[in-house]
């Protein structure tokens, strides 16, 4: 089966929209980091033809680095698509994804509030650009 990131980068994010709502910040928290994964797989798979983005794995920062380095490489049009925050050193690349195995409480409101919203900036950045820009289509987000 083909993955769809685009597609589970929206569902990640309304779930993780929901989570928050609800006092669920753990897993608000932990859902906004495949957030960001997925939307980098997206922009490294739309604009490759033989760079899974699957072999990354969850490691945000090889996504962001090797991973987008390479699609630049080979179309440098990826370039406009590369998230304006380094992800590296942000709370939704912290201990992703093993955090889902912490203990329940670790996120306050506050901190999920601040990485569910980095999150939405990363998806408007990358798939709503890759959406506008005729690069993936709406309907495969639903």
């Amino acid at each position: 089966m083909q993955d769809r990131y685009g597609q589970a980068a929206s569902r990640h994010l309304r779930d993780a929209g929901l989570l928050l709502q609800n006092g669920r910040f753990d897993n608000a928290v932990y859902l906004a980091g495949y957030v960001a994964e997925c939307c980098l797989k997206s922009v490294i798979e739309v604009f490759t033809t033989y760079l899974h983005a699957r072999s990354y794995g969850h490691n945000l920062s090889k996504l962001e680095g090797v991973g987008l380095q390479r699609a630049i490489r080979v179309c440098p049009q990826a370039q406009s698509y590369v998230p304006s925050v380094a992800l590296t050193h942000t709370p939704l690349a912290h201990a992703h994804p093993v955090r889902r195995y912490w203990k329940n409480g670790v996120w306050t409101q506050q901190c999920a509030d601040a990485v569910v919203k980095l999150a939405k900036e990363i998806y408007r950045e990358t798939i709503i650009r890759l959406v506008l820009d005729g690069k993936l289509r709406r309907e495969e987000l639903e």
